[in-house]
C-alpha cells in the first residue's frame, strides 16, 4: 500500500512539477541560443539581454515560490482539511504518510535544484566559450578539486538539507496551526514566523559562540585570499551549519510527526 501511496502522489504532484522544470530547460535553451549565436554583441540586443537576464532570474524566483506554496497548500488539505480524512483512513501508519509527503515534496524540491543549478552552469558556460577552457587550463588542478569537493559539493549539499528544513519547518508550523479551531492558517503562518526569527536569532548565536565571525578570523582570511585559507574556512563553516540543519530538521520532524499522530484536529 505504500508503494501505491507514493506513486499516486508522484503522479500528483508531477502534474505541476513537471512542466516548472521544463520552463527551466526552455528559458535555458533560449538563453544559450542567444549567447552561442552572438546577437547580443550590438547595444540595442544587449538590453535586450539584460531584460532577458532579468525575466529569467525572476522565473526562478517564481518558481520556487510556486513550488513551495503548492506543497504547503497539497500537505495542509491532504492531511488537515477534509481530504484528510481519506488520507488518514489509508492503512498506512502516520510515520508512513508523513515521510512519503516528505520524501516526495523533497524530490521536487531537489530536482528544481538540480535543474536550476545546470541551466546556471549552461548558461554560463555558453557566454564564456573559451574562457571556461582556459580558466581550468591555467587554475592549479589540485586546488579546483579541493574546490569542488570541500566546497561545492558541500554547499550543493547543505542547499539540499536546507530545502530539507524549510519543508519540514513549514509541516511542523502546519501541525500546529491545525490545533487551533478558528484562523487555522493564520496560527500556521505566525508559527513559521516565529520558528524563522528563531532559526535567524540561534543561527546568529551559533556562529558568534563557534567565533566563525570574530574580527580577528575575518581579518585573517581578507589579508590572505588563498585556497589555504579560503577552503579550510569554509569547510569548518559547513560542518557546523550541517549539524546544525540536520539538529533543526529532526525537531521539526518530530513536532510535525507528533502533533499528527497524536494530535490530529481534522477539520
Amino acid at each position: 500500500m505504500l508503494g501505491k501511496y507514493m506513486k499516486h502522489e508522484f503522479k500528483e504532484t508531477g502534474k505541476l512539477m513537471i512542466p516548472l522544470n521544463l520552463v527551466i530547460l526552455v528559458f535555458t535553451l533560449l538563453g544559450m541560443v542567444m549567447l552561442g549565436s552572438r546577437l547580443l554583441s550590438t547595444p540595442a540586443m544587449a538590453l535586450i539581454g539584460i531584460a532577458s537576464l532579468t525575466l529569467y532570474i525572476l522565473t526562478l524566483f517564481a518558481i520556487f515560490i510556486v513550488v513551495y506554496v503548492y506543497f504547503t497548500v497539497r500537505f495542509y488539505k491532504t492531511m488537515y482539511q477534509s481530504q484528510g480524512y481519506l488520507t488518514h483512513t489509508l492503512p498506512l501508519s502516520t510515520g508512513s504518510i508523513v515521510n512519503t509527503k516528505v520524501f516526495v515534496s523533497l524530490f521536487w524540491v531537489t530536482v528544481t535544484v538540480v535543474f536550476t543549478t545546470l541551466s546556471i552552469i549552461a548558461l554560463v558556460y555558453t557566454a564564456m566559450g573559451q574562457e571556461w577552457g582556459k580558466m581550468a587550463v591555467d587554475s592549479d588542478i589540485s586546488f579546483l578539486k579541493e574546490l569542488l569537493f570541500s566546497f561545492l559539493l558541500p554547499c550543493f549539499s547543505l542547499t539540499i538539507l536546507g530545502c530539507l528544513e524549510q519543508l519540514l519547518m513549514i509541516y511542523a508550523s502546519l501541525a500546529i496551526g491545525q490545533l487551533f479551531r478558528q484562523y487555522r492558517v493564520l496560527a500556521s503562518i505566525g508559527t513559521f514566523f516565529v520558528f524563522y526569527i528563531a532559526l535567524q536569532i540561534l543561527g546568529t548565536l551559533t556562529m558568534f559562540f563557534t567565533q566563525f565571525f570574530s574580527m580577528d578570523r575575518l581579518f585573517h582570511i581578507s589579508e590572505n585570499i588563498s585556497g589555504d585559507s579560503f577552503i579550510p574556512f569554509y569547510r569548518q563553516l559547513f560542518s557546523v551549519s550541517t549539524i546544525e540543519v540536520i539538529v533543526f530538521c529532526i525537531v521539526f520532524y518530530i513536532l510535525c510527526y507528533w502533533l499528527t499522530d497524536k494530535k490530529l484536529n481534522l477539520e
